[in-house]
């Protein structure tokens, strides 16, 4: 049976067919994540299917009045019940890991087979040419999520910053020891199978080895997401307590400076709510808001605290 199939170039054809397979699957997960994307900016026409069971999900939790304790969680889960013509989107995955194992065993059956038959030296070549060129793109296809081993996951958990391991280099790798385009965490979340990491991050300049904001062709332009790296910048400056800055002159006279600050800049906004033009007032309120912050981080408190306070009160 080997004999044959190699005479008739079964094997050659298998390994072709094994990357055709491997490219499919790539693409299939790529589409729904894709169209995922572009549904969450249009969310209030969204086209995909998962978008839109999505959605009817959530606002079944909402009329049943159940509150959403794990909104993460809760992603998750529907993520992975999202299915691509009729297949779950998990399955495409590891269709390719599949895939490549499939192309690697039918060049050790190649190989195998050329010892065997005692066929020529250069078709034996060929063979592990082809297989391995196919075996090589799906394994960089692979590559195109982060791998993070142990050593990855502690490295990251040790500096803050995300840290990889790299198969093309062989070694741990921490996103932007070159470019400087760091990530830094804020958390990391394991998914429901515990196989999956979740890790939100500031990034430092452009995620992508493009130049663009993300890997997916976005630009992070929401303005008020601003108010979260302010946050986070403020609490790099009562850390880090640099000299010559405004922030660190006001931690350094300590709580009552700071709070006589947001008192001042509350009445400064009130003077131009009531009397002042549109720009001062955005000026005043800018001030103000930044001061607040400033007195909320001196007290180990953030702006998502006063959120969830909001959050708690808040009746539809």
């Amino acid at each position: 049976m080997l004999h044959i199939w190699m005479e008739q170039n079964v094997l050659f054809y298998g390994m072709i067919g094994a990357g055709i397979l491997g490219i499919l699957c790539m693409f299939m997960v790529d589409r729904f994540y894709g169209r995922a994307i572009r549904d969450v900016r249009r969310i209030t026409e969204p086209k995909g299917k998962w978008t839109k069971e999505f959605l009817n999900q959530y606002q079944m939790r909402l009329t049943k009045e159940q509150e959403i304790n794990n909104p993460e969680a809760f992603v998750r889960t529907q993520l992975a019940r999202g299915k691509t013509l009729g297949i779950g989107i998990q399955k495409w995955k590891q269709g390719i890991g599949y895939s490549a194992v499939l192309c690697f065993l039918l060049i050790l059956t190649a190989v195998y087979g050329t010892y065997r038959y005692e066929q020529a030296q250069l078709l034996r070549y060929e063979y592990v040419l082809t297989g391995a060129g196919i075996f090589a793109l799906l394994l960089l296809m692979k590559q195109f999520m982060g791998f993070m081993n142990k050593e990855a996951y502690d490295k990251t958990q040790e500096i803050g910053k995300v840290t990889f391991f790299s198969r093309t280099k062989n070694r741990l790798w921490t996103k932007g020891e070159e470019s400087g385009h760091f990530l830094n965490v804020c958390s990391i979340t394991a998914d429901c199978d515990a196989d999956t990491l979740l890790i939100k991050v500031n990034p430092v300049g452009p995620v992508c080895h493009t130049g663009s904001d993300t890997c997916f062709d976005e630009k992070n332009e929401a303005d008020f997401y601003f108010i979260q790296y302010l946050q986070d910048f403020i609490d790099r400056r009562k850390a880090e307590m640099p000299e010559g800055s405004y922030t660190t002159s006001l931690f350094k006279k300590g709580v009552n400076r700071m709070a006589q600050k947001v008192g001042e800049e509350a009445v400064e906004t009130v003077i131009e709510a009531t009397n002042g033009t549109r720009e001062g007032f955005i000026y005043e309120a800018s001030d103000l808001l930044y001061h607040l912050i400033v007195l909320l981080t001196s007290k180990g408190l953030r702006i998502e605290d006063l959120a969830r306070e909001l959050k708690s009160r808040h009746k539809e």
